[in-house]
């Protein structure tokens, strides 16, 4: 029994213990640069809807898909514009709910900045490993090579983080993680899933991550000049690439 005045002792338990920081403390269902991205799907695939590009795969082409004889010729803009692109509103519902999760952990962990940077380089790296391996004469189109990079990046600070973060709900892994594998799966079953591109998504996105710096772990250290370096070259990629595909958009 306590006695008036007496200080109540306190029971020193692991969670008390635990100096980890809290992976979801903060964590935004808003994620700002996330919408804008998804915001951007929507409008490409509405122009794409008004210009005819899901007519056929010569459309598709026309306005920007990832075609590598196109590439090849000099239009090397379509490594980026592809990943902005859809084949339908089903495949872009299928891309924007993966992006709004992995974009959502991603921008949280790294910071819009670097979360632009580990976006653009996993879909350039996607589009050139399909350029390499995909057969002449057919297209390509979608944000899931960008995505899978998502999925390597946010792998990338939670495990080489493992003993500085603690993550309150494993779940979430497990979702990505069959995902992945469903997107994968599919893919060596048709012919019509860009796999190249998964995969050097995954690839480019986990390896570009190596250079990043999670922000969730300390965000009182200010981001390096490499960063920013980087940061500068993907916006002017994606300003140049814009200059010769918005023209065939409208």
């Amino acid at each position: 029994m306590d006695l008036p005045g007496r200080e109540v002792p306190i029971l020193i338990t692991e969670e008390l213990l635990d100096r980890r920081v809290d992976f979801e403390k903060g964590m935004s269902v808003f994620p700002r640069l996330t919408i804008v991205l998804i915001v951007s799907y929507v409008v490409v695939l509405f122009l794409e809807f008004i210009g005819g590009a899901l007519a056929d795969a010569p459309s598709l082409v026309r306005m920007g898909a990832l075609d590598s004889t196109a590439v090849d010729d000099g239009e090397v803009w379509r490594l980026l514009s592809a990943i902005f692109m859809h084949a339908g509103v089903l495949h872009l519902v299928g891309n924007a709910l993966a992006l709004y999760i992995l974009g959502m952990v991603c921008e949280h962990a790294y910071g819009a900045a670097q979360l632009l940077v580990l976006y653009c380089i996993s879909g350039l790296a996607g589009s050139c490993l399909s350029v390499v391996g995909m057969a002449d004469g057919v297209p390509s189109v979608g944000a899931s090579g960008a995505i899978f990079g998502l999925m390597g990046g946010a792998a990338s600070v939670i495990l080489r983080n493992a003993r500085e973060l603690y993550v309150r709900d494993k779940r979430i892994g497990w979702v990505i993680l069959l995902w992945g594998l469903l997107i994968l799966a599919g893919g060596f079953l048709t012919p019509f899933i860009d796999n190249y591109a998964h995969l050097g998504g995954l690839f480019g996105g986990t390896l570009a991550a190596l250079f990043l710096r999670p922000k969730v772990v300390d965000r009182s250290r200010p981001l390096g000049p490499g960063v920013w370096i980087v940061f500068a070259l993907v916006c002017g990629a994606l300003g140049a690439t814009a200059f010769f595909w918005l023209p065939r958009l409208v």
